[in-house]
């Protein structure tokens, strides 16, 4: 069954990495065509549509994961899944009436002055059109159709980026460009797969589906509001009380830290299918302690391989003026290895249908993270920031692992924590003490020490899970052939 998880995980990582490089490699134009203030503005609006789309979600797309597969014919997921449509259309429509009108108000509240209402308002209409494009990709998923999930969202993403290249790069519309590319783009492709869903469930709508959907997503929406706390809230204090500037410095090393996010994004699409699904069969205590372990190893790995070569890779894509961002990747990686964290962590409150507990748990963290906010921000600016991401995420993941253990006591492999974090430490360490060299040299150190990394948390994986002899048995092993050869 495990197979099961690393070939589904491994199908969406290709199409989100593959979009993920190709956004790297805009970098270069980005950079040279939009100015860091630009990237300030830019962080700024999405992170504004970003809540708003959280008031509205109502924990759909987990709901859909939750009970896809609980229907015991193909005519209860048709009807599961146009119910779930229905409810979409109808949060796009309130969210149209509701949020539009109040963009000037909405622009005021954020900059502290009219001047981006325009921008605002394109970007609360593709935040609305998006929602109609992830149901139908949340439905392959939830069905464990992985390629069909990924090339959808490959094409998805090229789109996207032909249209930022004609508004930003040829037209120079600059933040306006990029915010129309998403607006286009969530249009086009949220009409056609809309059309395709309809022809493919019909149109109908289950009441006791609806309620069910509703109650297990409801508890999500404070939770999910809680969760942008944690990501986003550093920005509304450093657009405030921080140069413009310096929060477009602070988004491009978040870019970078994302990476680790990335990871935790395509092992989330096949983890909770596959969670879901195994803990109906036989062996599923250990099935799911290994997947766990096997989920913070390998994000330790990714992230580990963010710190190492972070910095490089801007100094060589970036404009000058945006070198600095690379001194704040190595923290926000490790902040965002936590946030990985989270998925095995609260995999007993999903299990037990226990969502309260997760919005607990991240309302716990997010209270403490806006106080550290007020107090860390404003002196340290960016770099208070920092400190105050990487304790709301750790503080959360705690929560989330006490929680689930109280509602639901599951084996754990506390070992694949702490070697993770020990890694993480020796690369972060390396950045910050080590220093840089030549640009081949410290490429070459850099990636002895990721390939030192990697082996050592496989060789543990292995051992953890008794997939390969302990080194302490392989040990005994070799004593005893080594004696039997001698006697020989």
């Amino acid at each position: 069954m495990l197979r099961g998880l690393v070939k589904d995980a491994a199908v969406y990582g290709l199409g989100i990495v593959a979009t993920r490089l190709v956004g790297f490699f805009m970098i270069p134009i980005y950079t040279r065509v939009l100015t860091p203030a630009d990237y300030g503005v830019l962080d700024a609006i999405t992170r504004l549509t970003d809540v708003l789309s959280l008031l509205l979600a109502l924990g759909l797309a987990q709901s859909v994961m939750r009970y896809y597969n609980e229907p015991e014919d193909d005519a209860g997921r048709r009807r599961l899944a146009s119910t779930a449509l229905l409810m979409v259309l109808g949060m796009v429509a309130v969210g149209f009436l509701l949020f539009l009108p109040a963009s000037a108000l909405l622009t005021h509240l954020l900059f502290g002055d009219w001047q981006h209402v325009a921008l605002v308002r394109v970007a609360v209409g593709a935040m609305l059109f998006r929602y109609v494009v992830a149901l139908p990709l949340t439905l392959f998923q939830a069905a464990r159709r992985a390629w069909r999930f990924t090339i959808l969202s490959l094409f998805q993403f090229v789109t996207m980026v032909l249209l930022n290249i004609l508004f930003v790069v040829i037209m120079r519309l600059g933040v306006l460009g990029a915010l129309l590319s998403g607006l286009v783009s969530n249009l086009a492709w949220g009409v056609g797969l809309t059309i395709n869903l309809v022809l493919a469930v019909g149109v109908s709508f289950d009441r006791r589906y609806a309620r069910r959907l509703f109650s297990y997503g409801l508890p999500l929406v404070p939770a999910a509001l809680a969760g942008f706390v944690l990501h986003s809230s550093d920005r509304f204090f450093l657009v405030r009380l921080a140069p413009i500037e310096e929060l477009g410095l602070y988004s491009l090393a978040y870019r970078f830290a994302l990476l680790v996010s990335t990871f935790a994004g395509f092992v989330g699409n096949a983890w909770w299918p596959w969670a879901f699904c195994v803990e109906k069969g036989p062996d599923s205590s250990r099935l799911l302690r290994d997947g766990s372990a096997l989920v913070l190893t390998a994000a330790a790995g990714v992230c580990a391989g963010v710190i190492l070569f972070s910095g490089p890779v801007i100094r060589v894509l970036a404009a000058e003026p945006f070198w600095a961002a690379q001194e704040f990747v190595p923290i926000l990686a490790i902040s965002y290895w936590f946030f990985a964290a989270g998925a095995p962590f609260s995999l007993g409150c999903r299990l037990a249908e226990r969502t309260d507990s997760i919005a607990a748990a991240n309302i716990i963290a997010a209270i403490i993270t806006l106080v550290l906010s007020f107090l860390l921000i404003p002196p340290l600016g960016a770099w208070g920031a920092v400190w105050v991401t990487i304790a709301g995420f750790a503080i959360r993941a705690a929560a989330l692992a006490y929680a689930s253990h109280s509602v639901m006591k599951r084996e754990q492999l506390w070992g694949a924590v702490a070697w993770s974090l020990v890694a993480l430490v020796a690369a972060a360490g390396w950045v910050r003490w080590v220093g840089n060299f030549a640009m081949p040299l410290e490429l070459a150190f850099r990636s002895v020490l990721w390939v030192a990394i990697v082996f050592g948390l496989t060789a543990y994986y292995l051992s953890a899970t008794r997939r390969v002899p302990s080194v302490k048995e392989w040990l005994i092993q070799v004593a005893r052939s080594a004696t039997g050869y001698l006697r020989a």
